[in-house]
């Protein structure tokens, strides 16, 4: 089973394959990527100021991103924290 990232002869971060049998109860979770050294940056969230929040959502009316990108990312919002990455 081979799942390296990256196309044609560029290399990126490793590729991954999950694979459960019935008999599995979580599976197992194959990480490769070939023996190469390299990575795929992810895109980070640009700073900005939020209009809405609730309780499962915030807005920033003023700014522009494609749907779905940022799904699944944890942000944390309290600024107090002052945590940089």
């Amino acid at each position: 089973m081979i799942a390296y990232g990256g196309r044609g002869g560029t290399t990126a971060g490793a590729g991954t394959v999950f694979l459960k049998s019935t008999a599995q109860t979580w599976g197992d979770l194959v990480v490769d990527n070939g023996g190469v050294v390299a990575s795929t940056p992810l895109p980070s969230i640009p700073e900005g100021e939020l209009d809405i929040v609730d309780g499962s959502s915030v807005e920033d009316s003023s700014a522009t991103m494609v749907a779905d990108l940022y799904a699944g990312y944890f942000v944390n919002l309290d600024i107090a924290q002052n945590a940089t990455p």
